[in-house]
């Protein structure tokens, strides 16, 4: 979609989950899961549970050579000592995710990791933590994500799943799928009001419809909607929806060979 995907699935994620199939607005996780910090302690998380890949215990294994010093040499630590301390902090972690009964007790977990790790350690790894309460921030995000995927299951290693977005289909406005690619890709709201600066940016908008038909490998779908209730404005009091500043989009979908119709 191009506008805000608030605006158009709710409707869609309440019908799939009639189905059993799982979907969510992906902008606050893609957010989050790009952030290094967040990835550190879902690393540490999925150690502790013993469901991590090599590639994550050997980012782990890195990252504490780093804050320790001794990945250059200095701060006088050895690999054994090292070793150790990483493995307090899981064996911490192992006994205290067995313990979370509430979001108070998961927000007291990752406030003790932080604290073992070492704010300053971590600055000095992520430098992008330095700049004022952003470290904060970007934690109290993370816990209210994490705890909602949490709250909904039971157990640690199902939330982490969710909380990544495994089988849960991501909805994301054309901005955040720059990037991504996907099997199956659903364009909601082909219509003007999506595409409402059109005559004041065509170029930008045809780059963004032209961003969305590549991010799918295999099938692209497009809707377009004749009334739309949760559009219903002062400009638009009776929520009509049409598609006449970018009828070129349907001009290009409708040569022959390209898309089929269905109404």
């Amino acid at each position: 979609m191009k506008q805000t995907a608030e605006k158009y699935s709710a409707e869609i994620i309440t019908l799939l989950k009639s189905y059993g199939v799982r979907a969510r607005i992906e902008n606050d996780f893609q957010d989050s899961l790009k952030q290094s910090v967040v990835l550190l302690i879902l690393n540490i998380f999925k150690v502790s549970l013993k469901i991590q890949t090599a590639d994550e215990w050997e980012n782990l294994e890195n990252f504490w050579l780093k804050i320790t010093g001794l990945a250059e040499g200095i701060g006088g630590h050895t690999f054994d000592s090292v070793q150790t301390e990483l493995n307090e902090l899981i064996y911490y972690c192992q006994n205290r995710l067995n313990d979370i009964s509430d979001k108070n007790d998961f927000v007291v977990l990752v406030q003790e990791i932080i604290k073992k790790i070492e704010v300053e350690r971590i600055c000095r790894v992520f430098p992008e933590y330095e700049q004022g309460n952003y470290l904060v921030t970007v934690l109290n995000i993370f816990v209210d994500l994490f705890w909602k995927e949490y709250n909904s299951i039971d157990g640690f290693k199902v939330a982490i799943e969710k909380f990544q977005g495994e089988n849960t289909i991501p909805i994301m406005t054309i901005h955040k799928s720059k990037g991504l690619e996907y099997e199956a890709v659903y364009f909601v709201g082909l219509e003007d009001s999506a595409f409402w600066n059109f005559k004041n940016q065509p170029e930008a908008d045809r780059s963004a419809f032209f961003v969305a038909i590549s991010r799918a490998k295999r099938y692209m779908s497009f809707s377009y909607c004749k009334k739309r209730s949760n559009l219903v404005n002062y400009y638009n009091p009776s929520g009509d929806q049409k598609n006449d500043n970018i009828n070129e989009f349907f001009d290009l979908l409708l040569q022959p060979g390209v898309a089929t119709i269905v109404s």
